[in-house]
This record gives C-alpha cells, sequence and structure tokens, in this order.
C-alpha cells in the first residue's frame, strides 16, 4: 500500500475523494499528472542519459513517450515554445502531447479526422483545464499548411506529434509552415532498417481499407531520417516499443546524442496485425505481412517502386 507521507500521502487523499464524489476519471488523471511532475523533477536534477528509453514513463501516452518526451524537453535548452501540435489524437484520452497540456503553461492544437471523437474532447475537462484547441480535419500533404495557419500555428513551435496510421512522410515532407523544436512521429518497423520505403502517397488513405491486416501504412525509419537531414533534423531517441521516432531541430540548443539506428531498433513490442474480421491474430507482424508482400512502396531515395516482399523483415 502506499505510505501516509510526503506526495505518495497527496495521491492517496485525491484517489480517495474521486472515489467517494464518482469523478473517478478527473481524478484520475490529476494522479497522472502529478506522478509525472514527480519523475520530471527526478529527470531535471538527473544525470544524462546515454539512452533516452531510460525516461520512458507513461501518463497520457500510448507506451512510454511521455518519458521520453519530458527529458527531450529537459536536455534542448530554456527557449523552446511552449506550443504544441499533435493530430491523430481520437478522443485525447490517450495521446503524446496530453500531458503536456495537462502540466499547464503550454498552448495546444489537436486534431482528428473523426469530428465525433472532436465533439467528445471538446465535452470533457481538459478543454477549460488548459489553452486547447481541438478541430476535426482530416490531414492531408495539400492541406496541412493551411490548417496550421488557420489556428495560429505556424512558425516556431515546441513541440509537434505525427501518428495517422499512413502518410506520416507525405504530411512531414509537406509541412513548411512550422518548424517544431522537438518532433515526435510514428514509423513501420516491419519496414526495416536499411530501405528508405514508405507507402505511396494516397490523400484519403486508411490502412484498413488498404489491407485487412491494418500493417500496410506509414514509412520505414530510415526513410524518415532521410527527410530527417533534408529539414535541419536529427534523430535522437526511438521508443522501445520501435514504432515512434524523436527528432530534434539541428539548431536547438541540443544537450543529446545522436543515434544510429540499427543500433537502436528492436522488433514492435506489442501486436497489432489483423484478420479479414478484424481480429488480432497475434501471429507476428511479419505473418502477416506475407499476404501483403506485392503491395508497393516507394523508395525515397531513388523514386523507385518496390513490393513489400523485398523490405519486410523475416
Amino acid at each position: 500500500s502506499m505510505p501516509n507521507t510526503g506526495p505518495m500521502n497527496k495521491l492517496r487523499r485525491m484517489i480517495d475523494r474521486a472515489l467517494r464524489h464518482g469523478r473517478l476519471p478527473e481524478e484520475m488523471d490529476a494522479v497522472r499528472t502529478s506522478l509525472a511532475r514527480l519523475h520530471s523533477a527526478n529527470m531535471e536534477s538527473g544525470p544524462d542519459l546515454n539512452d533516452p528509453r531510460e525516461a520512458e514513463f507513461r501518463a497520457f501516452s500510448q507506451f512510454g513517450e511521455d518519458g521520453i518526451l519530458l527529458y527531450l524537453l529537459s536536455r534542448t535548452g530554456g527557449d523552446v515554445p511552449r506550443t504544441f501540435v499533435e493530430f491523430g489524437v481520437e478522443d485525447y484520452r490517450e495521446a503524446s502531447t496530453r500531458l503536456l497540456a495537462e502540466l499547464g503553461g503550454w498552448t495546444g492544437l489537436v486534431m482528428d479526422a473523426s469530428e465525433k471523437n472532436i465533439r467528445r474532447l471538446r465535452r470533457s475537462s481538459i478543454m477549460w483545464r488548459s489553452n486547447l484547441t481541438a478541430r476535426p480535419a482530416f490531414v492531408t500533404a495539400e492541406n496541412i499548411d493551411t490548417l496550421l495557419h488557420e489556428a495560429g500555428h505556424d512558425g516556431d513551435t515546441g513541440v509537434m506529434v505525427i501518428d495517422i496510421d499512413g502518410n506520416e512522410y507525405w504530411i512531414w515532407e509537406a509541412i513548411s509552415s512550422c518548424r517544431p523544436t522537438i518532433l515526435a512521429i510514428e514509423f513501420n518497423a516491419l519496414w526495416g532498417t536499411s530501405r528508405a520505403v514508405t507507402i505511396p502517397y494516397e490523400p484519403t488513405f486508411d490502412r484498413f481499407a488498404a489491407h485487412w491486416s491494418g500493417l500496410y501504412a506509414g514509412a520505414s525509419i530510415a526513410a524518415l531520417v532521410y527527410l530527417a537531414e533534408k529539414k535541419g533534423y536529427c534523430l535522437v531517441a526511438v521508443n522501445s516499443q520501435a514504432n515512434n521516432a524523436f527528432f530534434v531541430r539541428d539548431d536547438a540548443d541540443c544537450r543529446l546524442p545522436t543515434i544510429e539506428v540499427e543500433e537502436w531498433m528492436g522488433r514492435p513490442g506489442f501486436q497489432q496485425a489483423r484478420d479479414r474480421a478484424g481480429r488480432l491474430t497475434y501471429g507476428g507482424d511479419a505473418v502477416a505481412a506475407q499476404y501483403m508482400a506485392d503491395l508497393p512502396l516507394l523508395d525515397v531515395k531513388d523514386q523507385g517502386l518496390v513490393k513489400v516482399a523485398d523490405v519486410v523483415r523475416s
């Protein structure tokens, strides 16, 4: 059980109050945020880490991205704008920037293609407890700069998170109006580390419409590193589940070493392949990938098409 002293006693009182008054979701958000503050304080005073994955911590992110992001912010100078942008947030219960909104002092823009998700978000208490703008939008390479400009989030920003299950490479390539200090972006580890490949661009892409497994999506990490170098960014972290990469702008005051992909990459630490009925197969992504072996991927370096079978990990 939790001791009745110090910060843990405060957390116990918060949980008891939530149970008494039937406000468990909101109060548990406060508990998560309080734990994150303790974690952040420990990182601020702690030593530099050779591997940012050692800072992983989950408050509102899917995996340990909250901790990595806090660590990168603590090691990236003091002039990072306290603004963020994230799209593909669903109803924002689980998102990589949610903790920044909860901590306060940040101004954020979040977008999702589902109007239902955004309506649910707008009814939640985070909207009045933070300086957050939530907009429904199906983000494409053609409209992303306009969306950022209309919301007042062009120019320099502190953090951007791109997680849309498909066109990540093309959206980042298209962004010219906004220059985040830190960018977190999802990649597909199934495409390996050596080939700079992505799905061909399709504005209305949906990964389950593209293939029933849900695995035919996104770009390899090599493709994102290639794009990052062209846009003036360096790779500084990959999460333990091998599905999110973190980049820092070259001109940032960054006290972090760049990393070599091959030394950091493992297999995805989660199950995501589905069968034709939409059920998780638990059979390994590479097995499911055999069924999409002939689908095309674009090599972004030479602009030639290759097949999934040419790059997928066995």
